[in-house]
């Protein structure tokens, strides 16, 4: 649901917006006072457009992102604090690692795995930035069930998790 909520809802509301923010300001400036009884549903509904796109760009996202924080927060072992965290909204899943205790804790949601595992277990951990994409984050382990875990980052958490990354190896 994530991934069509990210990647078809948005792109569509960004595609209307084309629309209906040059209505909205050709009918507030000169179709008010001409024709009240078209202008007036006319900007009602682009401000309704408007107000959807807060839901779109603003609420859903934070939503998204609490539903999955509070199913990583349901199994997270006893004692966890993690020092670097990683979430990835757009496909449900989180890493933690917890510096002091060694441990790294994966969740991902739309399979329903969840796993605490040293931090030796983890062999190399990469940010790979693409343009035009989300950085993708690349933890390579020595589990012969989970071999890899990928996580798409946004583009403001990227740097901040690359430079905690490289800060655990020090």
């Amino acid at each position: 649901m994530n991934i069509i909520w990210f990647g078809v809802l948005r792109p569509l509301y960004a595609l209307g917006l084309l629309v209906a923010a040059p209505l909205f300001a050709l009918v507030a400036l000169s179709g008010v006072k001409r024709q009240p009884d078209v202008a007036i549903p006319v900007l009602i509904a682009c401000v309704a457009y408007f107000a959807l796109g807060f839901v779109v760009f603003r609420l859903a996202p934070r939503w998204l992102r609490s539903r999955l924080m509070a199913k990583v927060a349901s199994g997270r072992p006893e004692g966890f604090a993690p020092t670097v965290e990683a979430t990835s909204v757009l496909h449900n899943r989180y890493l933690g690692i917890d510096r002091t205790h060694r441990r790294a804790y994966f969740v991902d949601s739309d399979t329903g795995a969840r796993q605490v595992v040293d931090l030796e277990a983890l062999e190399t951990w990469q940010v790979v930035e693409a343009p035009r994409q989300a950085a993708m984050l690349t933890v390579s382990t020595k589990l012969a069930d989970r071999p890899r875990f990928d996580l798409r980052l946004s583009r403001r958490d990227s740097a901040r998790v690359a430079a905690e990354l490289a800060a655990l190896t020090h």
